[in-house]
């Protein structure tokens, strides 16, 4: 960690235990805070005073954002608006301190949940579970915590280090499907360390498998997203266009169906036309060449594979 001490960091502290660890464990390095107070509990006001005390008593400059409920689309997966603002506003305050890194406090458990999460979704993937390092937005983000503590090991230590935290209550609830697989893992120590370590050497493996097929991604980017070049190349188009999907937009689903029908979009004789990705997110092909919409138009900011 010393090469981050000269650097501008931005935390994402949201109030419960593993940001309020890592904003104490850095809080002496040149940091910003940003928090976000959705609205959704009745006591999501005692998580955004408990970030804001303590920043103030180590002076560390804060910003938050606070979201009126009412402004909350009628329809659509909260997880993915509350995504699109989180996100919206790190980038924000990313570029307006001039920070060089965002630091998310990810931790092992959540780095199993999220490997579940893609497994039961039937995702292709490149990676399983959380990147420690990635892009999103343009912003560098690192996660100092996810390949070191579990969830229950953080809680111990800032309960040993009086470090007030928030619990967020709707994490008991089987309302989302990560908190279901939390719930399922739950005291399950010896089975979620079998879990880490199994899906850590998928990724081994899977780093291996792709290094070829990298190269061959990277010409296929050089050649503009031709799609005569991915016909030539279409044994590999299973990775070839999930990797340039995660690298094009964001928080896309990708199914193995999803990829395929991507694929015979490029490939289909029509040099110019549209696919649709999702909602008001649109693939374009112009002179049988590929077109990304620009990340301030829409929902595709560019990223570098999918991250939560």
């Amino acid at each position: 960690m010393l090469k981050i001490k000269k650097e501008k960091i931005l935390l994402a502290v949201s109030g419960g235990p593993d940001s309020m660890f890592m904003l104490n464990k850095f809080k002496k390095y040149n940091v910003v805070v940003a928090h976000i107070n959705y609205n959704k509990r009745i006591d999501s006001n005692k998580d955004q005073i408990i970030v804001e005390q303590y920043c103030k008593k180590y002076q560390i400059p804060f910003f938050t954002l606070n979201v009126n409920k009412q402004n909350y689309p009628l329809t659509g997966n909260f997880q993915d608006i509350a995504r699109k603002i989180r996100y919206d506003f790190f980038k924000q305050i990313y570029q307006q301190e001039n920070c060089s890194v965002l630091f998310i406090a990810h931790n092992k458990d959540d780095f199993i949940e999220s490997a579940i999460m893609q497994k039961k979704q039937n995702k292709i993937v490149n990676y399983w579970g959380i990147k420690t390092n990635n892009k999103i937005f343009s912003m560098n983000i690192k996660r100092p915590l996810i390949n070191k503590l579990w969830k229950k090991q953080i809680e111990n230590k800032l309960k040993k280090k009086q470090i007030e935290y928030a619990i967020d209550s709707s994490n008991n609830q089987n309302i989302y499907q990560r908190n279901k697989i939390r719930l399922e893992l739950k005291n399950k120590y010896l089975f979620k360390f079998f879990l880490f370590y199994k899906y850590k050497m998928f990724n081994f493996f899977l780093h291996l498998k792709n290094l070829k097929k990298n190269w061959v991604y990277k010409r296929w980017k050089n050649k503009n997203y031709d799609a005569s070049f991915l016909l030539k190349k279409q044994n590999n188009f299973h990775y070839l266009i999930y990797k340039m999907i995660n690298e094009n937009y964001y928080n896309i689903n990708l199914t193995k169906g999803k990829i395929e029908s991507i694929f015979n979009f490029i490939i289909s004789k029509n040099r110019t036309s549209s696919y649709k990705i999702k909602d008001n997110i649109f693939l374009l092909k112009i002179k049988n060449k590929l077109v990304f919409k620009s990340a301030e138009n829409s929902f595709n900011n560019k990223k570098q594979n999918n991250a939560i």
